[in-house]
Order: C-alpha cells, then structure tokens, then sequence
C-alpha cells in the first residue's frame, strides 16, 4: 500500500492513484481516438451512460467531451498552481538554509578577527613592557651612567 505525500498544503498522489489516473486518462485518449467507449473498470458509470438509449452522440459526446475537457483543464492548472507554490516553499526554505549558513560564516570570521586583534593588542603589551625593561637594565643602565659621570667629574677636578 502507497502512501501519499504532503508538502505543506500540497498533497502528492501515491504511485497507486497517479497509475489509476493514468489509466483513465490513457482510455479517454483511445477512445477518443478510435470513436469507441472506454469499458475500463475505473470509468464503467462513463461508459454506461455512453451507451444508453438516450444516447445521441452528435450531441451528448460532445457535451461529455466538452465537460471532461473543462474538468481535466482545471484539474491540471490547479495542479500546476500547487506545484507552483510547492516550488517556491522549497526555494525559500533553501535560500533561508543557504542564508543561515552565510551568516554563520560571517560571525565565526569576526568572532575569529576579534580573537585575532585581543591577541595582537596583548602581545603588544608584552613586549613593549619587556622591551622597556631590557632597554633600561642593558642598554641604558642608570646607575652606570652615574658611576661614569662621577668618574668624569673626579678626573676633571
């Protein structure tokens, strides 16, 4: 047993029911065609009333026809208008899918840029405290200086 599907308000056919739709369809056409009544199991209430006593083809087939032509057009246009709105419930849950993501993405590149400019600022700080301090013990060591300024001033006296 086929189940048939549901896609929001659209309901899909099961393969049972589109193969009985193709089956009736596909014995209107020969019908049709050939000028003869379709006897198949599904369209026996069509055929009977085809063959009745009152039956006057120059009229009544045409008014059949005619009628089974207005059916057949509404069912197949209300059926692309389901398809329709089918189509684009599946286009903006993808887009929105697809949106989602890029936004994701956007924020994990900030949040990765953010992290990236924390640690540049705090490794600035690190070495311009470390530079100050190796600068001041090697490079311009205070107390030397005044050990060699006094030592000027005492070789100048």
């Amino acid at each position: 047993i086929q189940r048939s599907h549901h896609i929001g308000r659209l309901r899909l056919p099961s393969l049972c029911e589109m193969a009985e739709a193709f089956d009736k369809l596909a014995c209107h056409v020969v019908a049709g065609f050939t000028g003869t009544t379709c006897v198949s199991a599904t369209n026996a209430p069509l055929a009977r009333a085809r063959s009745g006593p009152l039956h006057d083809r120059a009229h009544q087939g045409t008014e059949l026809d005619r009628v089974q032509r207005l059916w057949r057009g509404q069912r197949v246009r209300s059926w692309i208008a389901a398809l329709t709105s089918a189509t684009i419930a599946v286009q903006r849950v993808h887009r929105g899918v697809v949106a989602r993501k890029l936004a994701a993405a956007r924020r994990a590149a900030r949040a990765r840029r953010e992290a990236r400019a924390i640690y540049h600022y705090h490794a600035t700080l690190a070495q311009r405290t470390f530079r100050g301090f190796y600068s001041r013990r090697y490079r311009h060591d205070f107390r030397a200086r005044r050990r060699y300024v006094e030592a000027v001033v005492a070789t100048g006296e």
